[in-house]
């Protein structure tokens, strides 16, 4: 009984203290680059909470689209894009999110971009929903750049709370029960466990997946974050990164006719336009930080979710592509303000059909999608 009042009080004390760790993150310097002056212990308190809330989601999330739901892929801390998405498309509690992971590394300011949506999650649990990628962890996150950031500005110390929160991360997500979002891969041998109906993956994910736990020492963790589509390929092939696997299209209408799923989206791939559908148009890869590292010319992308009013209800998926905005900026010259547009990729998903179109989307070949540029770009993972 005192433990627990001990308990809330300091998830209460942390809860009160994120809109002034908020304030600070919304300065204008630290939009465009500056470090957020937050304080060590603030951010292992906020760490701390909002672990505990990670582990009250379930590692296979159930999300309706009771509210419109934003799908966002990699930010590779870019801060300043993050928040400019959030600007553009609405905070919580107005608007709801589900992140496909990748948060940290390759950009400058990782620790703004977990201490923002940190900040948000305990604020509004039930309107920002984050999953693990492959970099949110302890073997990845050392080599790119999240490790070197936390001890120039803080210490390693911090980055294993960090690595702790990261191992208590959900894995999937299923939206209104027709589609599954992953931050890449799915998963292999599905005949050898008898996975035959969605309520049934829901419990493989959550018995296989018992969080506090290390991606690395995890098989399906590892097939979820690191696996990875092979256009015009079958079946399932050794990944020369090493880790996960390399998955044909068949695999994928495989997985969507087993579960009765219309589409899988994941992110993991930089994509010269931000997005790219593959396997029949039941897979969704996107990419959402724009120029990446300031090295790649990539536009980014999200995907925005809800439901029709109208009966029979319907699900509707509208591409948004975020680009760099053409306008002069004031201020530190290295940042550049983001413009979201409607791509043409507009569909709705209903018992009958997969992401359809609702407008003057036409369906693009294999080799037309290539010619029109939305390649996947080269990139170590």
């Amino acid at each position: 009984m005192q433990q627990s009042y001990f308990v809330h009080k300091k998830r209460a004390a942390v809860l009160r203290n994120t809109d002034s760790m908020m304030r600070r993150l919304l300065e204008v310097e630290v939009t465009r680059g500056r470090a957020a002056e937050l304080s060590e212990k603030e951010l292992t308190d906020l760490t701390v909470q909002v672990t505990e809330l990670f582990l009250q989601d379930n590692a296979c999330l159930d999300v309706d689209l009771h509210e419109p739901l934003y799908i966002l892929g990699d930010i590779f801390g870019q801060y300043g894009d993050l928040l400019h998405i959030f600007e553009e498309l609405g905070f919580p509690p107005q608007t709801r999110y589900l992140l496909l992971g990748n948060y940290v590394d390759r950009g400058h300011n990782s620790i703004e971009v977990l201490a923002f949506l940190f900040i948000y999650k305990m604020k509004f649990p039930n309107h920002i929903y984050m999953l693990r990628g492959n970099h949110e962890c302890e073997f990845v996150s050392c080599q790119y750049g999240f490790l070197g950031e936390c001890n120039k500005r803080y210490s390693k110390h911090l980055w294993r709370v960090f690595m702790n929160a990261f191992d208590c991360l959900p894995a999937v997500a299923i939206v209104e029960n027709c589609i599954l979002c992953v931050h890449s891969g799915l998963i292999p041998c599905l005949e050898k466990f008898s996975l035959t109906s969605l309520a049934k993956l829901r419990l493989f994910i959550m018995d296989l997946i018992r969080r506090p736990v290390s991606l690395t020492n995890n098989f399906l963790l590892t097939q979820l974050t690191w696996s990875e589509p092979s256009i015009d390929s079958r079946g399932w092939s050794r990944n020369p990164v090493g880790l996960g696997l390399n998955f044909g299209e068949n695999v994928v209408d495989t997985f969507c006719q087993i579960f009765d799923l219309q589409m899988v989206i994941r992110g993991h791939d930089l994509l010269e336009k931000g997005y790219e559908f593959s396997a029949n148009d039941r897979l969704l890869t996107i990419f959402t930080a724009p120029n990446m590292s300031g090295q790649f010319h990539n536009l980014g992308a999200l995907v925005h979710l809800y439901r029709t009013s109208e009966s029979p209800v319907e699900i509707c998926g509208q591409i948004k592509v975020i680009k760099p905005s053409s306008k002069l900026t004031r201020g530190l010259c290295f940042y550049q303000p983001l413009v979201i547009e409607d791509s043409l990729s507009s569909r709705y998903v209903d018992q009958n059909a997969h992401f359809k179109q609702t407008h003057d989307f036409s369906k693009l070949s294999k080799t037309e999608r290539r010619k029109n540029g939305t390649n996947i770009l080269s990139v170590t993972k």
